[in-house]
């Protein structure tokens, strides 16, 4: 038998001729069939990311709460999803994240910002397969100082050290200035000034006055 085919593809129509010799006699028979080729069972499809999830910059101060999305589609049956905070599985639902939506996770932002920013990755996986798509997001707070400056008269004698601490929390992290009398404070002789830390020494007449820090983010 001489098998050829009519078409270059994977499903295609072949042509098949049949020769015999019969009592000195040369015959021949033709026909077609159609070969199919489908990949793995054709009754299921593994599970595809129609819709991932996209990268987000959210500012706590204009929104409290905010959605990653992700859309997987199967067959014949949707495949599960699963969802992941910097590789660790958001397990059930709760004051921050809601799980009850399909094709979407509702994440809720403390009031301090907290720590909802970061890697968050949706898994959809089936009989046949997983697959995960993931976005970062990110969350932008304004600073709040945590521990400041005494609120009464701090007194040194002459020749002593002094030493104030300011600490702030933000996303990003925060940046400090310092003022003394209202004027913004810079390094000098007797004045180091290393983030929310300002440190004297040698106190003298000159170092009087009033100190305030700031902090900030961009």
């Amino acid at each position: 038998a001489v098998v050829s085919t009519q078409s270059t593809g994977i499903n295609a129509e072949y042509g098949i001729t049949i020769d015999s010799l019969r009592e000195g006699y040369q015959t021949k028979q033709g026909g077609a069939v159609t070969l199919r080729v489908l990949a793995n069972d054709a009754s299921y499809i593994a599970p595809q990311i129609a819709m991932k999830p996209m990268d987000l910059d959210m500012d706590a101060q204009i929104k409290d709460t905010f959605r990653v999305e992700c859309v997987a589609n199967g067959y014949p049956n949707l495949p599960s999803i699963r969802w992941f905070k910097d590789f660790t599985l958001i397990s059930s639902s709760g004051p921050i994240y809601d799980l009850q939506k399909r094709n979407y996770l509702q994440i809720s932002i403390p009031r301090s910002g907290g720590n909802v920013g970061g890697n968050y990755r949706c898994e959809a996986s089936d009989q046949i397969g997983t697959v995960t798509a993931s976005a970062n997001v990110n969350i932008y707070t304004k600073p709040i100082i945590t521990t400041g400056l005494p609120t009464s008269e701090v007194k040194k004698s002459s020749g002593s050290d002094l030493s104030l601490s300011c600490v702030a929390t933000s996303t990003p992290i925060p940046a400090f200035k310092w003022y003394k009398n209202a004027q913004m404070l810079s390094n000098d002789y007797n004045t180091n000034i290393e983030g929310g830390l300002l440190q004297v020494t040698n106190v003298n007449t000159l170092n009087r006055g009033v100190y305030q820090c700031e902090a900030y983010n961009d």
